[in-house]
């Protein structure tokens, strides 16, 4: 069984994930609720201070930005797609690296197989970013 902080984090960290691919897609007044929410870390009550709304309805814009968050995930799987990305490029950094501890430390010819290792190990990271 998963503990609640972690799937707390999880989800956090999904809608921002998400919010970052599709906020574009939201409302302006679901953005502005998101970003306070998300981004700034304000709770229900001071998002609704600052927008001159209840808490409820504060609660139920967030309810309805992340599932159209979730619809647009579902629709494009942009962010699927990016995590599933990421596994292989960090696999490829990994495949380099034991290519890289296996070859012989002082032999000349291996210096060109180093750099070339080391151009598509910075290649890769940049993927990564």
């Amino acid at each position: 069984m998963t503990r609640l902080p972690d799937r707390l984090l999880r989800d956090r960290l999904r809608i921002i994930r998400q919010l970052d691919l599709y906020g574009r897609l939201l409302t302006e007044h679901q953005r502005r609720l998101m970003a306070m929410n998300c981004l700034d870390d304000l709770s229900l009550s001071e998002i609704a201070e600052t927008v001159g709304t209840t808490r409820q309805a504060v609660y139920d814009g967030l309810r309805r930005a992340i599932a159209e968050l979730d619809r647009f995930e579902e629709a494009m799987g942009l962010a699927a797609a990016a995590a599933a990305r990421q596994t292989h490029v960090t696999a490829a950094l990994d495949a380099l690296a034991a290519v890289d501890a296996a070859l012989p430390v002082r032999q000349r010819c291996v210096a060109p197989v180093r750099r070339s290792l080391e151009a598509v190990r910075r290649r890769l990271e940049a993927l990564r970013a």
